[in-house]
């Protein structure tokens, strides 16, 4: 094996896991599940390298790359967590109150993160400025729930 191969895996794991993070803080809430998971997948690669440069003379890139690959898989997964929840919750709200069945269309699909709504978004303007005031009238909706559930002082 070359001087590369020795010493070159666990800095390549740095710079995916380097990579992952950044994909996962990035991508993962823009793009919902597809984003974490390819964040996902850099972080998991991260990690393999720098399981492997552990038997290698660069522990200290090794266990470097380790950290990088694990963070990039927490933050993929709770990006991607973070990401369907929201939009999830944005559905259920719409749904609920009533206002907004627009906005309980165009968040159908809850896995394809900010993304998913953005490429939904109708191209009418007619139908823009009907999304506008429903998105008014559930944020109305929102506050007065608000101030309901807060207690009396």
């Amino acid at each position: 094996m070359s001087e590369y191969g020795k010493t070159g895996h666990p800095v390549l794991g740095i710079v995916l896991g380097i990579v992952g993070i950044v994909a996962a803080l990035l991508l993962a809430f823009l793009t919902g599940v597809i984003g974490g998971g390819l964040a996902a997948v850099l972080g998991l690669a991260a990690l393999m390298l720098g399981i492997g440069a552990l038997k290698g003379s660069k522990k200290g890139a090794g266990i470097g790359s380790i950290v990088v690959g694990v963070l990039a898989v927490i933050l993929a997964v709770s990006m991607t967590a973070a990401s369907v929840t929201t939009i999830q919750t944005m559905k259920n709200t719409a749904e609920e109150s009533g206002v907004a069945p627009l906005i309980a269309k165009y968040t159908n699909n809850t896995y394809m993160g900010v993304l998913g709504i953005l490429l939904n978004i109708p191209k009418d303007e007619a139908e823009a400025q009907n999304l506008l005031d429903q998105m008014n009238e559930l944020n109305k909706y929102i506050d007065a729930k608000n101030q309901s559930a807060q207690p009396a002082q």
